[in-house]
């Protein structure tokens, strides 16, 4: 009876504690810096944050702002601002201010990701696309496409049609147009990098396949495309990724599963 007495008087004592501390302004929690970060407690909601806290190394404390479309987002000014942006990315993606840019928080980002098989192709038709909100690419930025292609027979071979611009057709300047599967193989797996160079050109930066490996350190005679009459500041792009025939009657060709990532560099 006495132990019941002491563990019911031990409750009694720790709501009343709770309680003073709720009706002082909130829970709190002690950041670097031994200051007391409090906000009233009420079901359902989180104090909104006003400003980055300072620690005492002299960094910042991350605090997330809120969620926002690309375009309603504020300019790069305060660092340790995190947002949710809403339309870039799959489910989304978090964003760090650095004061200067708005970077990914884990610096890359999966921007979209395809797990189906498309359509059986013998002409270019886009199986793969993602519309950026204009202003999103920097110079700088890598686009990372990871596709596996399957070809139906060993008669012909396949191509693969990466292309980056406003237009979001085959019109668009092509960055990547190789034969990737010859007429012996059937199933390819690869990465295809393209770089953004400028608000109006970007660069193919690598890809898995040799086949176009030379002794000079950039694609030979194609160092530099321009986008087709668009830039990254202007124009809402369209990176779209398709897989055709090359030549011949006999074989198909499909993109089997695909994804995206932006790679922003760290400086």
């Amino acid at each position: 009876m006495r132990s019941f007495v002491r563990l019911f008087a031990a409750f009694a004592l720790l709501a009343c504690g709770f309680g003073a501390l709720a009706q002082e302004g909130g829970f709190g929690l002690l950041n670097g810096a031994n200051v007391r970060l409090t906000g009233p407690l009420t079901t359902g909601n989180v104090p909104t944050a006003t400003s980055p806290s300072s620690i005492s190394d002299g960094g910042v404390v991350p605090m997330l702002y809120g969620s926002s479309t690309f375009a309603g987002l504020p300019p790069a000014s305060t660092a340790g601002r995190l947002y949710n942006i809403t339309d870039a990315g799959v489910n989304g993606s978090l964003w760090r201010d650095t004061a200067t840019v708005w970077k990914p928080v884990a610096g890359f980002n999966l921007m979209k990701s395809f797990d189906a098989t498309g359509a059986n192709r013998t002409t270019e038709v886009i199986d793969f696309q993602y519309q950026f909100p204009a202003g999103f690419l920097i110079a700088g930025d890598r686009l990372y496409l990871i596709g596996t292609y399957i070809k139906s027979g060993v008669t012909d071979p396949c191509q693969n049609s990466i292309r980056l611009g406003k237009l979001g057709t085959t019109s668009d300047v092509q960055a990547f147009g190789f034969t990737i599967l010859t007429t012996t193989q059937r199933q390819v797996s690869r990465l295809d990098v393209i770089r953004i160079e400028s608000s109006t050109t970007l660069s193919i930066l690598n890809s898995t396949a040799g086949f176009w490996t030379t002794s000079t350190n950039a694609y030979p005679g194609d160092g530099s495309k321009a986008l087709t009459g668009g830039s990254t500041t202007a124009d809402a792009l369209y990176y779209s990724a398709a897989v055709v025939r090359g030549s011949g009657t006999s074989d198909t060709c499909a993109l089997v599963n695909a994804e995206l990532y932006l790679v922003r560099k760290a400086n």
